[in-house]
């Protein structure tokens, strides 16, 4: 009777055990799958505000959306904001702006940071240096491979220099979809190209 009731036991601790199996092969590509999807998302959220930018420069004879205007206190994703909010709903907007794969370092509603150097406006009495004009998109030699806006932590605010951009740049697409990209980057002809590295050559970033 006792060997019975410790085969019995033996047969309930390998079930659960092959259950627990099941579950973890069943559970771990679940996982993987949604941040492939996430992954896909961010890809067209970067899509979708390439094409809104690229309407505002239609509309401003050529000029590229400027990274920050102080007189309004306003940064490139609040200049657009009567562009994005014309037809879609506030919520679409918020998923919009924001990667779903990290909400850890959302800034004044956004994730993504945006090249300084395309129009950062200052008012009198900052140094001259700070202040970056206005770019026309005729103005860049190799706009497909000129940084426009990138995947981010703008714990401070959602603008890149050179000078900066290591250290507010975020890998969070590290070890996702094969573990080949590390971030997804827009480029300033509109492309959307997921990037194996996180260094980038000073015309990469400038344009110049």
């Amino acid at each position: 009777m006792t060997g019975k009731k410790v085969k019995s036991i033996e047969l309930v601790i390998a079930t659960v055990l092959i259950i627990f199996l099941i579950i973890m092969f069943l559970v771990i590509p679940l996982s993987r799958a949604r941040k492939c999807e996430k992954f896909a998302i961010c890809v067209s959220n970067l899509k979708q505000i390439g094409f809104i930018i690229h309407i505002y420069t239609q509309d401003y004879e050529g000029y590229l959306l400027p990274a920050y205007c102080q007189s309004s206190d306003k940064y490139w994703f609040e200049i657009l904001d009567s562009y994005i909010s014309k037809n879609i709903s506030p919520k679409q907007k918020e998923n919009l702006l924001v990667c779903p794969l990290d909400k850890n370092h959302i800034w004044r509603g956004t994730n993504y940071i945006y090249n300084g150097y395309y129009g950062f406006f200052l008012d009198s009495g900052y140094p001259k240096n700070l202040a970056y004009k206005p770019r026309k998109l005729s103005d860049f030699k190799h706009p497909e491979d000129t940084i426009l806006l990138m995947d981010g932590k703008p714990d401070i605010n959602p603008i890149f220099t050179y000078e900066n951009y290591l250290s507010l740049i975020d890998e969070r697409h590290k070890n996702i979809c094969g573990g080949k990209f590390l971030l997804n980057v827009l480029y300033v002809d509109g492309r959307v190209k997921a990037s194996n590295t996180s260094k980038f050559s000073f015309n990469q970033l400038c344009g110049y």
